[in-house]
């Protein structure tokens, strides 16, 4: 155990003191060490679920045990979501390349809530539910932002917003953009009422790599980079900054998401970060070696 300015950091970090670095693994029992998405019950942090690109599990005791609750038989499908209702947390969501399934008994049955016949809208990258609406869920799919009614089985495409695969959708309680989406194109934020999108950012730096970017331009050679996706986003309230899990590992941003830097010494097992998520007072990262 080590101790950093009067906190103890065992398993996670402390959502109170926004110091990273020390992480220790919660998946030593769970037979699957690929995880690529993970969702945190907001009632119940120790309810933890983690999925591989074909099978979910759930933890109910904070990562010490897991269970299989839901796989894929065609080889050719893949899980490219895993979300659980911010109310009611026996409401399990599963985004693939065939839409979306739900599950009302934490994963015991599953049936199709979101099946379109344009293999980019049924194509489901990420999900999040409505502010404004419970019955309302946001799917961000291969061709753009589409908004489903859960009541009616309507869904519709959000107009004003580009048509591109959008990998993660995070709605801000706080001052400033109404909502941030992360696209292929870079990152989006919202205007208050959801009608107006700006774009932010198309990639990410590192110091590493502006320091090297001066140094080609010192013999006139341009490099460019290839956009870096976000594959989640988070908000940390204490910090007033939001994080971000990449191929490239975990950035931070400034208070209005208009610059981001990469966290350096974090002693996480490889610097591809797949997904990152928090409970009230923890974070908790997805990389191909197990979860953190």
């Amino acid at each position: 155990m080590r101790k950093i300015a009067g906190v103890h950091f065992v398993l996670m970090i402390i959502l109170s003191a926004p110091v990273w670095g020390e992480w220790e693994p919660i998946s030593k029992s769970l037979n699957a060490p690929n995880i690529q998405f993970l969702a945190i019950s907001n009632a119940r942090p120790e309810f933890i679920l983690a999925a591989s690109d074909r099978e979910a599990y759930q933890s109910k005791d904070g990562g010490v045990s897991w269970k299989r609750i839901f796989g894929l038989r065609s080889v050719s499908r893949k899980i490219q979501f895993i979300y659980v209702d911010p109310i009611n947390e026996k409401r399990i969501y599963i985004a693939g390349d065939q839409g979306i399934k739900m599950s009302d008994s934490a994963g015991s049955k599953w049936k199709s809530i979101f099946q379109p016949s344009d293999s980019q809208s049924k194509s489901v990258l990420c999900l999040a539910r409505d502010p404004e609406n419970s019955t309302r869920l946001w799917a961000g799919t291969r061709s753009g932002l589409m908004v489903l009614d859960e009541t009616t089985g309507d869904y519709k495409k959000m107009q004003g917003f580009p048509e591109c695969a959008v990998h993660a959708i995070y709605f801000n309680d706080g001052d400033g953009a109404r909502a941030l989406a992360s696209t292929d194109e870079g990152l989006y934020k919202s205007s208050v009422d959801f009608k107006d999108w700006q774009r932010v950012t198309v990639e990410l730096r590192s110091a590493e790599e502006e320091t090297e970017e001066q140094s080609l331009e010192q013999f006139d050679i341009e490099e460019l980079a290839s956009p870096t996706y976000f594959s989640s986003i988070i908000h940390l309230p204490v910090a007033g900054q939001f994080y971000t899990a990449t191929p490239n590992g975990i950035f931070e941003s400034s208070p209005e998401a208009d610059s981001w830097r990469r966290l350096e010494g974090q002693n996480l097992p490889s610097r591809k970060i797949n997904h990152i998520e928090r409970s009230a007072r923890t974070f908790y990262a997805a990389t191909d070696h197990g979860i953190y």
